[in-house]
């Protein structure tokens, strides 16, 4: 068979698939999951959240694995873009006396951040509609996916890991996490979740009280970079070391986008 012929049965093949997947969404549009012995609902709507579905356990083992050994009842956990709320959920349903606050501003992936905490009932998740950073100001929001599950939208200029350009862009107000601690009355993490697709340094920058007052206990994050071996390491541990936290491990996964590279680490005190 021929090279050409054989592309064809391929795209042929995708196109069955999708087909499918997508007749599975409209027939049964909740997906059921088993993670690590926690049983979890998903509204699955887009293409997007059917994959999040589908990798739930698989994805970033690392972050289910630390909040396994870390998260407490009583703890609080701040889940720094949450997306539909996976990590979220997990930790509400792994440890019902904990508190999560949920932070996800874009606007397709709230919607449905909310609905899957109705879903799953989990009273003990707070979903916060705005994004976190440096200091409080008015920012511009580049949103590049409309559809609920996507990812690597940006705060404050174009996201250097996509091409083309937005399709959306909106309004924000920024605020940090010792604004929300120390005027607005929020309990202080003793977890910290940050995946925000590129403004994890700029949310630490805002987090120096909270840093520096020893009750937070460990911290994932995910950090982007030219390379993680030689640039990722510096950045975030010449932050966090100054508080008294050390590096105590990464994931074995890193992926590549827009030349840079992502992974998340994992720092205790």
């Amino acid at each position: 068979m021929s090279r050409s012929f054989l592309s064809r049965l391929d795209a042929v093949a995708l196109q069955v698939m999708l087909a499918f997947r997508a007749a599975r969404r409209a027939v049964c549009p909740v997906a059921r999951c088993k993670v690590n012995g926690v049983s979890i609902a998903l509204r699955i709507s887009t293409p997007n959240e059917h994959h999040r579905a589908d990798t739930y356990a698989t994805k970033e083992p690392e972050t289910i694995e630390w909040l396994r050994e870390n998260l407490h009842d009583g703890d609080v956990f701040y889940d720094v873009g949450a997306n539909i709320g996976l990590y979220s959920l997990y930790a509400a349903k792994l440890r019902p006396g904990c508190r999560v606050f949920a932070f996800e501003p874009e606007s397709h992936n709230f919607g449905n951040l909310c609905g899957n905490l109705l879903l799953n009932r989990a009273e003990n998740v707070t979903p916060c509609f705005f994004p976190l950073s440096s200091h409080e100001a008015f920012a511009p929001f580049y949103v590049y996916d409309l559809r609920a599950g996507g990812a690597l939208h940006s705060l404050g200029r174009p996201s250097p890991l996509r091409d083309g350009p937005p399709l959306l862009t909106t309004g924000a107000i920024t605020v940090t996490i010792d604004a929300l601690v120390s005027r607005h009355g929020l309990p202080a993490p003793d977890l910290l979740k940050l995946d925000v697709d590129g403004n994890e340094e700029q949310i630490l920058d805002g987090t120096a009280a909270v840093l520096a007052s020893g009750s937070l206990r460990s911290i994932l994050v995910e950090v982007t970079c030219p390379d993680e071996r030689k640039a990722a390491l510096p950045w975030a541990e010449s932050k966090l070391t100054r508080y008294g936290y050390h590096l105590k491990g990464k994931s074995a996964w890193s992926i590549e986008l827009g030349g840079q590279r992502s992974a998340n680490f994992i720092f205790v005190r």
